[in-house]
Formats: structure tokens, C-alpha cells, sequence
């Protein structure tokens, strides 16, 4: 299952407790002489010094632990230039002196050689000037040896590539529930290239999927273009309907009224509050706790001490929304912990949202109006957990948190939230009706009812619904 030493490394991480991402360092926990040798014998036969490099002083951790230097001739040979701080001139290092000389006839064969790195690069060598019929044949050579994961990052690359973009938003590496909003400018690029790498990676998807047993006749929800593939999802929270983020669900029932409801128990001072939002991402303005009340919607009221269990809500008429304030155009659903530690130290703290008949009603609680529900477990003071277009009547699932601390309010983190929303809005991601048409293309027969079909893909009540992320990642990104 190891086939490099960071394969090794990842493995004793998980083993250890630690972040298999490798953006933490670990202590590793102490082995056993017959289980240091087992590893060793693994490191011996797939370590060679640029996987050192990428890690060396976790590296020089794990050695020195496993206790390479009495078993192993060939691994404290390899570990010993890091040790003694020596220069090593690494592939990264070739590849950036190529890419910044523009020397494709010297980069384009060195990356053939991890096919996975030319596949993630290729956008760059694009905008340094890299003509695509240089490139693109190389990609045609390696793709059968690049994973179906990071083809599809390159369809999502694709698709943002395709118009000109003046944000994105980025997911640092090993922070399970944050993304950070980046500003910039990416011009589109021809859309001849654009296509031309697309065809490329069809071929090569429909070749594979090709390969696997026969689905027989297939029906795929429409539904299902509007919901990213779950690739590497991190979640802020656990909840009832976990998404990819920048998945759009219709509203389905025909309720006028959403009421956003927190529950906690704990000292702290948690906040309920909710963003309205124009087209052009402008915050209007916001019910919480200093603003409970407006024609189309009521806070319950602040809460600062949940010790003894408390519930703040908002209740949010949409029909009243849009004719009284006629910009709105999304309903930010925000959380903050004002005085307190973070989420995860507040025990039985949940946030969610229902559909009523109307505002501030006395109904009966009825389980089967919660649309949504989702623990709060995430290290962390703030989560936006979600939007309501007023316009297109869908959910955005957005299940981020942000960089402000305590004593924030939705208009102290205003510009954060709507840069946010914006992205979650403009977010590229290859969609699972995308990725299901290409199997059904490739080893099925396409219906068009359900009924007819010996398989189906949807939302819900399918043969594979859209939380069945394991299914997804285990038996269809193959």
C-alpha cells in the first residue's frame, strides 16, 4: 500500500494520532523493535531523496525514532545530507528554474516524469506563454497514469479558466473547515485550448470507466448539475445533509417561511444572525441580536448565557423579503461564538433551519420540518453555514468558518462574509451529473424516468444519492 516514503510517513502519522496531510508536525509514538523493522524494510525498497526532501524534517523525526542508522546502510546514507544542512538541488527546484527561463523543450520532459505535477501545472505553463500544442501531447502521453481525482481538479480548473476571474477561493492545506477568499486577476484563457484539454481528459475518463462492469440502463437527475463532485471533503460541522461546498438544493416544499434556530449549552455567548445581501454582493443589512426585528423576519432575542440550554431562532418570511427589500438577493445563515471558547469545547451546540407557515408561529415542533441540522465540533469561533437565494428558491451550501475571533458581528466580518458568499456563488467544481454521464456514456444505456432504469443517480430516494460520498469516491472516481 506504501509506495513512497511519504506513504510511510502519512501511515505513521495516522498511526500516531497525527494530521495525515502533513501540514502539522506529529510526535510519533514509540514502536515496537519488530514493528521498526517492518517500516524500515518498507523504506528501503521505496525511498529515494527527493520524497526526503518534501518532508526532511519530519523526516529526520521519523529516522531518528525508527532508529533507521542501526538497520538500514541505504536510509541513513539518504537522511544524512539533511542532517549535516547540506545543499540539495531538488526537481521542484529544476522545474521552477525552467519555468521561469521559459525553457519548455527542457521543463515539458522533466515533468513527464511525475505526471500528476505537468497535469496540476499546466495552467501555469499556459499563462507563461507555453504553447498548448507543445504541451498537450505530453499530457496525451501520461494521462492513463494520472488519477481520475486529479483529472477532475483539471475540469474544475477548466471551467474557472473559461472567463475572466478577479477572485477564487482556496482551501489550506490540512485546516479541516476553512477556505481563504483570494483576490487577483485570471484572464480567460482561448477557448480552443480550453477545449482541446477537455477532449483530451474525456477520452481518457470514458476509456477507463469503460474498463468496469456494465451499469445497464442509467437515469441521472438533472438536479445533480448544480452539485459538486465530493472530492476531499472537509466539513465545519457533522450534519444530517452533508454537501460538497457550493452545492445548490431546491427548496421543495411550498413553506413561505425559514426559521434559523441554534441551540448550545454552555456559558458562552452564542450569536444567531442572519446577512441580507444584494446580486452584486453588498450587505443590505442583518437580523441579530442588535437588529431583532424587520416587516419580513424577528430574532428571538439574545441569549449571553447558555449554562442551562438555550435556543436563539430568526425567523425569515422570503415572500415579504423580496417586496420589501426588492435588491435582496441572498440570506446569509451565520453563527458566532461572542464570548466563549471555540465550538468545539461548547457541548451540545447545533445550529439548522426549518420551513414554517409563518413568522414567529407558535406550531408544534415538527422533526419533519428541520431541513437541516449540524453539529458544531469544528476548532473555531464563526461558521457560515449556508445561503437562501431569493431568486432561484435554493439552498448554497457555503459550511465555512472564518479568521474572526471573538466580539465579531456579521458587519464587523461583513466584507469576509460576502467575498465568501461570492466565491461559493462563482466556485468551479465538476458537477456529479458530469461525472455520472461519463460512466453512463461509457458502460451503460441512458434513460430518461426513473422507472425505466436498472440504476439511478439523484438527490435523494436513487440508486446512489449525493451523500453517499463513499460510494462516489470508492466505486465511480476510480
Amino acid at each position: 500500500l506504501c509506495k513512497s516514503a511519504v506513504d510511510v510517513l502519512r501511515a505513521i502519522t495516522y498511526l500516531s494520532g497525527g494530521d495525515v496531510s502533513l501540514a502539522t508536525n506529529t510526535k510519533f509514538k514509540s514502536l515496537k523493535r519488530a514493528e521498526r523493522r517492518q517500516w524500515i524494510e518498507i523504506l528501503d525498497e521505496v525511498t529515494d531523496q527527493e520524497d526526503l526532501h518534501l518532508h526532511k524534517e519530519k523526516f529526520k523525526r521519523l529516522f531518528h525514532m525508527l532508529h533507521v542508522d542501526d538497520y538500514s546502510p541505504k536510509l541513513k546514507q539518504l537522511i544524512q545530507p539533511f542532517r549535516n544542512n547540506e545543499r540539495f538541488r531538488s526537481f521542484a527546484s529544476y522545474t521552477e528554474e525552467f519555468l521561469e527561463g521559459q525553457m519548455w523543450g527542457k521543463l515539458i520532459p522533466h515533468l513527464l516524469q511525475r505526471p500528476g505535477l505537468l497535469a496540476r501545472r499546466i495552467s501555469e505553463l499556459i499563462d507563461k506563454g507555453c504553447p498548448v500544442v507543445e504541451v498537450l501531447p505530453a499530457f496525451e502521453q501520461v494521462i492513463g497514469r494520472i488519477s481520475t481525482r486529479v483529472l477532475m481538479q483539471m475540469v474544475g480548473w477548466l471551467m474557472f479558466r473559461s472567463i475572466d476571474r478577479t477572485s477564487k477561493i482556496i482551501q489550506p492545506k490540512g485546516e479541516t473547515a476553512t477556505v481563504s477568499f483570494v483576490a487577483g486577476e485570471w484572464k480567460a484563457l482561448p477557448s480552443t485550448d480550453l477545449e482541446s484539454i477537455q477532449r483530451v481528459i474525456d477520452t481518457e475518463l470514458r476509456r477507463r470507466f469503460g474498463a468496469l462492469a456494465p451499469l445497464g440502463k442509467v437515469f441521472i437527475d438533472d438536479k445533480l448539475s448544480h452539485i459538486p463532485i465530493p472530492m476531499g471533503m472537509r466539513s465545519a460541522s457533522g450534519g444530517m445533509n452533508e454537501l460538497p461546498r457550493g452545492a445548490k438544493v431546491p427548496k421543495e416544499s411550498d413553506k413561505t417561511t425559514i426559521r434559523l434556530y441554534t441551540y448550545w449549552k454552555h456559558t458562552a455567548d452564542v450569536d444567531l444572525s442572519a446577512a441580507v445581501v444584494t446580486s452584486d454582493f453588498t450587505l443590505i443589512e442583518g437580523i441579530n441580536y442588535g437588529s431583532p426585528k424587520f416587516p419580513y423576519g424577528v430574532h428571538s432575542g439574545d441569549i449571553r448565557n447558555g449554562a442551562n440550554g438555550a435556543y436563539e431562532f430568526i425567523d425569515i418570511d422570503i415572500v415579504k423579503l423580496k417586496n420589501v427589500r426588492p435588491k435582496a438577493r441572498y440570506v446569509v445563515f451565520d453563527l458566532r461564538v461572542f464570548a466563549g471558547p471555540k465550538f468545539s469545547e461548547i457541548p451540545n451546540c447545533h445550529i439548522g433551519w426549518m420551513e414554517r407557515d409563518i413568522p414567529n408561529s407558535g406550531e408544534i415542533f415538527d422533526i419533519s420540518t428541520v431541513v437541516q441540522k449540524n453539529e458544531m465540533n469544528s476548532e473555531s469561533k464563526n461558521i457560515i453555514l449556508c445561503a437562501f437565494d431569493l431568486d432561484t428558491n435554493e439552498y448554497i451550501w457555503i459550511d465555512t468558518t472564518t479568521s474572526t475571533g471573538s466580539f465579531s458581528s456579521i458587519y464587523s466580518a461583513s466584507s469576509e462574509l460576502v467575498g465568501l458568499l461570492r466565491s461559493m456563488i462563482e466556485l468551479e467544481k465538476p458537477k456529479l451529473w458530469y461525472l455520472f454521464q461519463l460512466h453512463a456514456e461509457a458502460r451503460g444505456e441512458i434513460v430518461f424516468t426513473k422507472d425505466e432504469a436498472d440504476i439511478s443517480f439523484g438527490v435523494t430516494d436513487s440508486s446512489v444519492n449525493i451523500n453517499d460520498v463513499d460510494i462516489i469516491n470508492g466505486e465511480y472516481m476510480v
